[in-house]
């Protein structure tokens, strides 16, 4: 089998996520896993798929003709590794806002080896404070002898009142 990434992106409409399903479930394929959120009017969507080696090319093909003429576009992608689940840690970032905050997050995180496996993040406000605050749930995928504690110090390095919490450890 050929475990392969559709990349989506879309204007939003009824019908999307059938689509593109119908394409690799009609050459012999299965949904692993999606990821598909809408963002301002868009639609955006992670599908990892499974299909039968013999039908890699056909399903290259069948995403080609479904974009033409249309404003969809479905890159497809050969897979990468899996995380272990055993390193992956679930956890929930908060503190104030700040231009660039998300990047100088991620950037300490990467100085450690830690790569984020899934990230959502908002800015909110808090009843009588001072501006913004930044909140993000993330998944990251943590190497082996880095300890959640190298974690939250790293983090404090981006803003004194950022705090982490981790929700769980797998």
């Amino acid at each position: 089998m050929a475990t392969l990434v559709l990349v989506i992106d879309a204007s939003d409409r009824p019908g999307i996520v059938t689509t593109v399903s119908s394409a690799f479930t009609d050459l012999g394929g299965t949904r692993v896993g999606a990821e598909v959120a809408r963002f301002g009017g868009r639609v955006a969507g992670l599908v990892l798929v499974e299909v039968p080696d013999a039908a890699e090319a056909a399903l290259r093909e069948a995403m080609a003709a479904l974009c033409d003429g249309t404003d969809l576009r479905v890159e497809v992608h050969r897979a990468g590794r899996a995380p272990d689940l055993a390193d992956l840690v679930h956890v929930e970032i908060n503190g104030p806002d700040q231009p660039g905050i998300l990047g100088d997050v991620v950037k300490h995180f990467e100085d450690l080896g830690v790569s984020v496996d899934s990230l959502r993040n908002v800015a909110y406000d808090l009843p009588d404070s001072s501006g913004p605050f930044f909140g993000a749930d993330m998944v990251l995928e943590v190497p082996e002898g880095v300890t959640i504690d190298a974690i939250r110090e790293s983090i404090t390095q981006v803003g004194e009142h950022i705090t982490l919490d981790v929700i769980s450890e797998e």
